[in-house]
């Protein structure tokens, strides 16, 4: 997961460098998820959701906003990725059993 704040712009700015430098310490097939949280404090955000959204399309990462004050979508962001895991892992075992 990447997450950064909604609020502050640079935890944002430096995402860019977080993911091509996981990239290039990974394997291309982990699963990621990019996350803005305190999505709940519509007045400081900074980071709008549009620009979040289009950053994300172009690393080829999924997206969510969530909020760990409120709680608003922070299962849902563990169970995507949680989820991808589950379903790689099935993909992994179903092709070494052929």
């Amino acid at each position: 997961m990447f997450i950064y704040d909604v609020t502050k712009w640079r935890t944002f700015k430096h995402l860019n460098d977080f993911i091509k430098d996981m990239k290039r310490k990974t394997r291309t097939d982990v699963k990621r998820l990019l996350v803005g949280n305190k999505c709940d404090d519509i007045e400081a955000k900074r980071v709008d959701y549009l620009s979040a959204l289009e950053f994300s399309r172009f690393c080829g990462i999924p997206f969510i906003e969530t909020s760990a004050k409120t709680g608003n979508d922070v299962e849902e962001a563990f169970c995507r990725v949680v989820t991808q895991s589950v379903i790689k892992l099935s993909d992994l075992r179903s092709f070494s059993l052929t």
